[in-house]
């Protein structure tokens, strides 16, 4: 009786320990016009308990050298992951970009780099990310078509996890949990997000819910975000003398393209 009762307080206290949420962390300064931290959230029902855990790195407008850059026409032996692509060309930040059809060749979706359209435009991809000036601008893919926009760099990405302006894009709450990446604009910055795959994955709604909440509810409050590839895509290589992290796409897998912050 007594071997049960102290077995019955030890699992009490390691599911009270388990279920303790680690705290979000604060904005902190990497460099000048790059800021990092962390968002916790801590899932539970009757079925499982979820940590999730992402990276949010805010960048300001204007004060970085963006790009995409499309592996399409590559042979497969001549692919780099997102990690040997930054190290080979000496980038400051790189990050998983769209979604692709078959076999990792075409992407699904506009792709223009240079000011050349590679890819056509998607009507059923619901966000446009693009680059023009050295901005990096979200748009419905409706108002990019309406504006007749030209942009020196431009993907698409599925779904817009918040609609302009802070609205939440995702209304319904599923069980799909996946790894994620987005964009987000916010007033002179946009936000780079990527789920730590040391953790859980997460529902677009729960995404959704981070991106679009307050920074006061321990949100981004953006303006607009798009999904990009999820599941075994994310992934993001930084450089090490500004940041320490390396999350990788799935062994094996080839993203399409690629999101490309530099110094100027």
């Amino acid at each position: 009786m007594k071997i049960a009762y102290i077995i019955g307080i030890f699992l009490i206290m390691s599911e009270q320990a388990f279920a303790a949420p680690q705290a979000s962390t604060e904005w902190q300064v990497l460099r000048k016009g790059i800021e990092h931290r962390i968002i916790k959230r801590h899932y539970s029902d009757e079925y499982s308990t979820r940590q999730v855990s992402l990276h949010a790195f805010r960048i300001k407008q204007g004060m970085f050298s963006l790009a995409t850059h499309s592996f399409h026409s590559l042979a497969d032996n001549e692919r780099d992951s997102v990690r040997e692509f930054r190290k080979k060309n000496k980038h400051l930040m790189v990050l998983s970009g769209g979604f692709f059809q078959s076999n990792f060749r075409e992407p699904v979706g506009l792709v223009i780099e240079q000011g050349n359209i590679l890819f056509p435009l998607t009507k059923s991809l619901s966000g446009v990310i693009w680059i023009k000036q050295g901005q990096l601008h979200l748009s419905t893919t409706k108002h990019f078509q309406q504006q007749a926009i030209k942009p020196d760099y431009a993907l698409q990405g599925y779904p817009r996890i918040v609609d302009p302006i802070n609205k939440r894009g995702i209304q319904t709450k599923r069980t799909l949990f996946r790894h994620r990446a987005a964009l987000c604009t916010v007033k002179d910055h946009f936000i780079v997000l990527i789920s730590d795959k040391q953790f859980s994955g997460l529902s677009l709604y729960e995404l959704s819910a981070i991106a679009q909440a307050k920074e006061a509810d321990d949100g981004l409050a953006c303006d607009i975000a798009i999904n990009l590839d999820g599941g075994p895509a994310p992934a993001i290589s930084i450089d090490e003398g500004l940041f320490n992290l390396e999350i990788r796409e799935r062994i094996g897998w080839q993203v399409p393209n690629v999101f490309v912050i530099d110094r100027k």
